[in-house]
C-alpha cells in the first residue's frame, strides 16, 4: 500500500533544498508573461482548493489556502529587492522556515514533556535549509537580527500560552455560527512571524553575489 502521506511530506521538504538550489543558478527570467504567470496560477489554485474544499489528511483546506496567500504575500514583497526567479526562490523557502518558526516554542514544549519523537525530529529538518540559507546572506547588524527574530519566538511562546487560556471555538447560538479561536490565533501567529522573517531578511541582510558575478 502507497503511503501517499509519507510521500507529501517527503515532497514538502525536499521541495526546499530545490529552490536552494536553483537560487544559485544564474538564470534571469525577464519575460513579462512568465513573471504574472507565477501569481496567476498561485490565485487559481487557491480558487480551486476554494471551491473544492481538498483536504490531505494534516494539510487542511484552510492550511492549503493560507500557505497560498503567505507565498503570494512574501513574493510580492521580496520581487520589490529581488529578480523574479530569486523572489520565487526565497518566496518558497522563507513560507517553508516560518512554518516551523512559529510553532518553535510548541515544538520546544513538546519536547520537554513527551521527549524528542520520530515527528519532533522529521520537524528539526526545517532548520537545515534555513541554516543554508542563512550561509548565503551577508547580515548589516548581526545584533538586530537576532534581537527581531527573538520578537517571533516570543510570539510564538504567546500562542504557546494562549492553548491553555483560549478556548478552540466559539459557538453563538443567536446568529447559528461558530467562531475557530485557535485557528484565528494560530494563523495570526503565522502571520506576524512570517512578517517578522519578511521585514529581517529584506531590511538587514543581502544575498551574496555569486561567483562570476561582478
Amino acid at each position: 500500500m502507497i503511503d501517499f502521506l509519507f510521500i507529501l511530506r517527503g515532497l514538502v521538504y525536499v521541495q526546499s533544498f530545490f529552490w536552494l538550489y536553483l537560487l544559485d543558478k544564474d538564470i534571469e527570467i525577464n519575460n513579462y508573461f512568465v513573471t504574472v504567470l507565477f501569481p496567476t496560477l498561485l490565485g487559481i489554485t487557491y480558487l480551486i482548493l476554494d471551491m473544492t474544499g481538498f483536504t490531505f489528511s494534516q494539510y487542511t483546506n484552510n492550511l492549503l489556502k493560507f500557505y497560498i496567500v503567505m507565498l503570494l504575500y512574501s513574493f510580492t514583497f521580496i520581487r520589490r529587492k529581488y529578480s523574479f526567479k530569486d523572489s520565487v526562490c526565497l518566496g518558497f523557502l522563507l513560507v517553508f522556515i516560518n512554518s516551523y518558526y512559529w510553532e518553535f516554542m510548541l515544538h520546544f514544549n513538546a519536547i520537554i514533556l513527551y521527549g524528542i519523537s520520530f515527528n519532533q525530529i522529521v520537524q528539526m529538518f526545517h532548520l537545515i535549509p534555513a541554516y543554508l540559507l542563512y550561509k548565503k546572506l551577508d547580515v548589516h547588524n548581526i545584533k538586530l537580527f537576532k534581537k527581531l527574530l527573538i520578537y517571533g519566538l516570543i510570539i510564538s511562546v504567546l500562542n504557546l500560552l494562549s492553548f491553555n487560556v483560549l478556548p478552540n471555538y466559539i459557538y453563538i447560538y443567536r446568529f447559528k455560527y461558530t467562531i475557530y479561536v485557535r485557528r484565528i490565533v494560530n494563523n495570526l501567529t503565522r502571520f506576524i512571524c512570517m512578517n517578522i522573517l519578511l521585514y529581517v531578511f529584506l531590511k538587514y541582510t543581502e544575498l551574496r553575489k555569486k561567483e562570476g558575478d561582478i
